[in-house]
């Protein structure tokens, strides 16, 4: 071999080799860059994440003081108490301390005896011959048809438990009560018929529901009619304490159409006239006094006019990131005292 090729062939060879050193300089390079970036887009959104935690804790905190500070003896939605809050508005960055303009902070507080409680259907017994519905019944099957259960949100329920059957409103009623009634019996009278000796007891909790979001369980509850419900039902543990009856002064239009179908939309409208005119009903006296109702109309027994346990639902933003969100539940306690916070949940 002449010492041309030797030189020719060394110089192959060191080319290779450099090529190589520099495409593993060039991976090593970029593999860092790529664990710092990693590394800094982690911590930021550790920071983030623990940012929000505490500002929803404050904002829960911030509820807390609210209702403790609230002087109007009756509730209602009005401007300078709680009822600021009540139709989820956005609260102004300076009251958290937050310079950043991007950032969105919502606070949502809602009182419990606002909606209809769908737990309150336990104490409920079968009784076959009744000649009408129980109150309560009658306006759970009311609302249920106003949000169309029987035509647009008409569909099958494929939860295993369910195996696709289309339940009908009377079939719901009926499953509601046996999720939560203490026998192994299906509830079964002219207004409502349950499930519960169909199926595995294993699904059947056969106590209150203590969230919402139980209710997905139930067979017949399909995501869609979970949905549409929200906005006029609760659920209260065995735990709580709550003020009976659906608090007349901060009800939806819906709600109180659907406490009795004594009451129709000119009715709703005439509470409405009379809140924003005299001002919130201070007593169920006051209702009877008001003569908007119908005459005999179980006025006791249907609303009351204070609440003692509110939702509160609550919002962080940053920018184009994830929102982060809280829901929890807090009670009034005796006078002067801080509410109590029955749960919390961040996410």
């Amino acid at each position: 071999m002449s010492i041309g090729t030797k030189n020719t062939k060394n110089q192959g060879v060191a080319i290779v080799l450099v090529i190589f050193i520099v495409a593993l300089a060039s991976i090593l390079v970029i593999n860092l860059t790529y664990s710092t970036f990693i590394s800094t887009r982690t911590m930021g959104m550790v920071e983030r994440g623990l940012q929000a935690e505490y500002l929803l804790k404050s904002l829960l905190n911030f509820s807390q003081v609210l209702i403790k500070e609230d002087k109007n003896k009756f509730d209602a939605y009005q401007a300078d108490g709680w009822g600021v809050f009540a139709l989820n508005p956005r609260v102004p960055n300076e009251y958290l301390g937050l310079t950043d303009q991007s950032s969105e902070i919502y606070l949502e507080l809602i009182p419990t005896n606002s909606k209809l409680n769908i737990s309150e259907l336990e104490s409920i017994i079968a009784l076959p011959n009744s000649s009408k519905p129980e109150p309560l019944i009658e306006s759970f099957d009311h609302l249920f048809t106003e949000l169309g259960f029987e035509d647009k949100l008409s569909e099958p329920d494929n939860k295993k438990v369910a195996g696709g059957k289309v339940f009908s409103i009377r079939e719901v009623i009926g499953n509601l009560i046996d999720w939560q009634d203490r026998d192994s019996k299906s509830f079964d009278t002219p207004y409502a018929t349950g499930s519960e000796s169909e199926v595995d007891k294993k699904y059947i909790t056969n106590k209150k529901f203590g969230f919402f979001g139980q209710l997905a369980t139930v067979p017949g509850m399909t995501p869609r009619r979970v949905n549409a419900i929200a906005p006029y039902v609760t659920t209260h543990g065995s735990g709580e304490s709550t003020i009976r009856g659906i608090n007349i002064n901060v009800a939806s239009d819906q709600v109180l159409l659907s406490v009795s179908r004594e009451i129709d939309e000119t009715i709703v409208e005439s509470i409405r006239s009379h809140i924003e005119s005299d001002g919130p009903f201070e007593s169920t006296s006051d209702i009877n006094n008001a003569s908007i109702l119908p005459p005999g109309f179980a006025v006791g027994s249907t609303f009351n006019v204070q609440s003692n346990s509110f939702d509160i639902y609550a919002k962080i933003k940053f920018g184009l990131q994830r929102a982060y969100y809280l829901k929890a539940r807090i009670t009034r306690g005796r006078s002067g005292t801080m509410p109590r916070v029955l749960y919390s949940i961040i996410y």
